[in-house]
């Protein structure tokens, strides 16, 4: 047995190790040897691996005319088509010959296309007649034709689209309607009774520009009335091609579609819940001129959302769904404008 070895630790205490107290090591040497590195997969499959970067032209290379490759559709070249066989109307007699049957049928189309073509050639020519003209003038010094005005949509179906006001009622108390100006007669209930309060979206005359984009409230046969004055003039196109009355997007701004929110409000202030209200004779009428059917969904809607803490987008969705509802208030508010009247009517 090997002698044992004294260590001295840090307090003065002997200690004595000998090689039996710890295991015998399987390594016979220190450090072990470093591990044999395999053969390449190339080296032992007996394969070798040339990568080539530069070639040169082959002997076989087809080289193209500078012009490109000839072709009838890129060098304006007659395009090589076999003829197509024309259509007879008279019975073509059958040869005891079939190869001889297709040139029996090109001569026969050839004669055919001759013939149409004299036929269209010796046709006397008639000159069109001028475009519905109603009334000419033959005087050298004012030599003009007047045209007849074209078809409008009440020659079309038989009803100009402004003849309707398409009265809505959106909720007890709450109507829409179509009107041509602010001037123009106001509809009425379906009772027969008048609107207690109207609102009015309309253009400024030309001569008074100046109130593009105005408020204003009056009073007048104990109608409370509020006029919103549109900033942008007028469409000088009313009509589209299917003779329908053109659109138009929200013109009313921010602070317009306030107002409006504020003067509903302040005419039925609960009359849209409670239906015993004192108020109940109380009925308010929002009007926009033809095409604008925008501005008006939004003045209703956005008062709806305020009074009801409910989202613009939510009330035009119910009506949107709702197939009782006139289809041309229906639809017609973007997801911009719907945003932004959220905004007016929460700011």
């Amino acid at each position: 047995m090997a002698a044992p070895i004294a260590i001295r630790t840090s307090s003065n205490f002997e200690v004595f190790h000998t090689p039996a107290m710890y295991p015998k090591s399987p390594i016979l040497s220190f450090p072990p040897p470093a591990p044999t590195a395999g053969r390449p997969l190339a080296e032992r499959a007996g394969m070798n691996l040339r990568i080539k970067t530069t070639f040169g032209v082959p002997n076989d290379t087809v080289k193209y005319p500078a012009m490109g490759h000839i072709q009838p559709h890129r060098n304006n070249l007659p395009r090589r088509r076999n003829p197509k066989r024309m259509p007879s109307m008279h019975a073509t007699p059958v040869t005891a010959h079939p190869e001889k049957v297709e040139e029996q049928l090109q001569e026969k189309a050839a004669v055919e296309v001759l013939e149409e073509k004299d036929e269209l050639y010796n046709e006397k020519f008639t000159p069109p007649e001028p475009y519905l003209p109603s009334q000419t003038h033959q005087t050298a010094s004012e030599y003009v034709i007047h045209y007849a005005q074209p078809r409008m949509a009440e020659s079309v179906l038989g009803v100009r689209p402004e003849d309707s006001d398409h009265l809505q009622e959106l909720l007890n108390g709450l109507h829409l309607a179509f009107v041509k100006d602010a001037a123009t007669e106001q509809p009425k209930q379906p009772s027969g009774k008048a609107f207690t309060h109207i609102v009015n979206v309309t253009y400024a005359a030309a001569s008074e520009s100046s109130r593009k984009g105005t408020s204003e409230q009056t009073c007048k046969d104990d109608v409370q009335r509020l006029e919103l004055v549109l900033p942008c003039d007028p469409p000088t196109h009313t009509y589209t091609l299917d003779y329908t009355v053109r659109r138009a997007g929200l013109g009313l701004s921010d602070a317009q579609i306030r107002t409006a929110r504020d003067f509903i409000a302040a005419a039925l202030p609960r009359h849209v819940v409670d239906a015993s209200d004192p108020n109940a004779d109380v009925c308010v009428l929002v009007t926009a001129p033809h095409g604008r059917p925008a501005d008006v969904m939004c003045v209703a809607a956005g008062f709806l959302a305020y009074t009801a803490d409910r989202e613009v987008s939510d009330i035009l969705r119910f009506v949107d769904e709702e197939v009782e509802f006139d289809s041309i208030w229906r639809g017609e508010v973007s997801d911009d404008e719907c945003a932004r009247t959220q905004a007016a009517v929460r700011s």
